[in-house]
């Protein structure tokens, strides 16, 4: 059975897919999450399955988009820890991390182009740099944004840049922190 994990929305689709006839339950998926958002345990789409399968838990499930863009899932230069530890195969990512940084100038696995970051990409599309920071501040500056006008584009945030970052690429940090983005409407 295919479980899907995540959510759509007007910006992509957002999905951590496990096929759970693969999946063994051997644990080793969520050892190696950087954002601690897999399980192991009953299958709650095959009630009368008596293995245990990975899944993504229920209180994350809202937040993959932002969870899982730090492993770069579809895009990236080799796969997520949780699809590269995982020997059957079970794991896969829906289109929107792929639409959303792949492109020209993207690393795509195994295959490195120009490489054009994803703050010069926004940049070009009319995106300003604001700030980083996590909730409850981050609702709160997003919502008096719009008021004021903007557009608002919440972002992962780049640990790979040279600033500062030596918190941020501690998993319990990373997935709370967002980078806001701001452009004009019209």
């Amino acid at each position: 059975m295919i479980a899907n994990y995540g959510f759509k929305d007007g910006s992509g689709d957002w999905y951590v897919t496990i096929d759970t006839d693969k999946c063994n339950g051997c644990g080793k998926c969520p050892e190696v999450c950087p954002a601690n958002i897999l399980e192991v345990g009953p299958d709650e789409m095959d009630i009368f399955r008596e293995e245990p399968v990975a899944f993504v838990k229920h209180e994350e499930r809202k937040k993959v988009r932002y969870s899982c863009a730090p492993c770069k899932p579809g895009y990236g230069e080799e796969p997520p820890p949780c699809s590269k530890v995982c020997d059957l195969k079970a794991f896969s990512f829906s289109e929107g991390w792929k639409k959303l940084y792949q492109g020209p100038g993207r690393l795509v696995w195994g295959v490195r182009k120009n490489l054009v970051t994803r703050e010069e990409e926004l940049k070009k599309e009319g995106w300003e740099k604001r700030f980083t920071m996590d909730e409850p501040r981050l609702s709160e500056m997003a919502e008096q944004y719009k008021e004021l006008g903007f557009e608002v584009l919440l972002e992962p945030v780049n640990t790979s840049s040279e600033e500062c970052t030596t918190c941020l690429k501690d998993p319990a940090f990373s997935h709370r922190y967002k980078t806001i983005y701001t452009r004009q409407r019209g």
